[in-house]
Parts: C-alpha cells; structure tokens; sequence
C-alpha cells in the first residue's frame, strides 16, 4: 500500500524560480486538502508532512502523519484516470474544488519561469504527468455537465462566496458532484447556508 506521493517538478531551463516552486508547492497542497476532504470528511484534514525533498529535480514527497494509505491511493488513482483520460466521470473523490485546482496547475507551466511538466510518482511507480494539457484534460470531463432548473437530492459539499456564489452538492444517485450557482443576495445566502 502506498503511504506517500513525489511530485518532480522539471524546470524549462537549468534551474527552477522560487516563484514556480511555491506556485507549485500550493497546488500540490491545495488538491492533497481537497482529496483528502472528499475521502474522510474530516474538516480540518489529516495533517500532512514533506517527508523526503530532492533538489536534482525538485522533487517533494509528501505523506500523511496519520495512516492515509487511502486519501494517497485515491490521488494517485484519480490523477492518472484524468491524465489517461478514462471515462468521462470525475474520479470519485475528486470534488468539483479538486478538479478546479487541478486546472489552475495550468500556470505552473506558462510564462517566461515556467515548469515543463510535473511527474507524479508513489512508491517509485509512476502516476501520472501533469503538463500544459491539463486544463483540456479536466474540461474533458467538465464537459459533461449541463444547465437546468431543477432538484437535486444529495449531500452538500461546499459553499463558495468569492465571485459568483457556488455551492457543490453530490448527487446521490449517480454519485458526481453537481456544481450549483446562485445569485449573491443575502437571502439566497442564509437559504444555502441553512441546507
């Protein structure tokens, strides 16, 4: 069983701007909180550790202090279904949140200082490879959605208030997230706040 994740960051030059290791090192963070919410629910998440930091390729290894085995085998399993592009559903504990960040990595690898890709690895195996593609690889499967008035049945997962208001429900027979938007009046609020 896996306990930990190593992502190498490969720069486009000799050498990695501290900008771009920080960039990338929020990122990596950010999608760790957000898997590890959708699989343990715990609100304030397990705390997790750099265990290992290699400087050749900045590479990070990153590990829960408590066992995580599966928050570690459900970010493996996720990232490389998105990047091989199998099926056209989210992974299951990838919450809309997750597929967002997943989608910001984008900037890792744009600009002037940029990272040419960033290889995920567990156990020494190979995961996956995130590059550039990575925004067209999560559209691919955001894609699926639609528009509609309705009902929804399912457990709700997270309100956003910054810019437009958001809340994520997942459905419950199907089981994938739903975003939901809503107008930012403090009425619709406190109704959101209340389910």
């Amino acid at each position: 069983m896996a306990d930990s994740l190593s992502f190498a960051i490969h720069p486009s030059a000799e050498t990695l701007s501290l900008a771009v290791f920080l960039k990338t090192i929020e990122d990596i963070a950010r999608l760790v909180r957000d898997v590890d919410y959708a699989v343990t629910r715990e609100r304030k998440g397990r705390p997790w550790v750099v265990s290992d930091l290699h400087s050749t390729i900045p590479t990070v290894t990153v590990r829960p202090i408590i066992d995580g085995t599966d928050t570690v085998n459900a970010i493996a399993t996720g990232l490389r279904s998105i990047i091989e592009g199998e099926g056209s559903d989210p992974p299951a504990p990838f919450s809309a949140d997750a597929l967002d960040h997943l989608t910001r990595m984008r900037r890792l690898f744009r600009g002037r200082e940029r990272a040419l890709r960033l290889v995920v690895t567990s156990q020494s195996e190979p995961v996956a490879t995130i590059t550039e593609e990575i925004n067209a690889k999560v559209d691919r499967i955001l894609r699926g959605t639609y528009s509609v008035l309705g009902s929804l049945e399912g457990m709700l997962d997270a309100i956003n208030l910054h810019g437009a208001p958001t809340f994520t429900i997942w459905e419950r027979l199907s089981g994938n997230p739903v975003r939901c938007t809503f107008p930012k009046d403090p009425e619709w609020v406190s109704r959101v706040k209340d389910l």
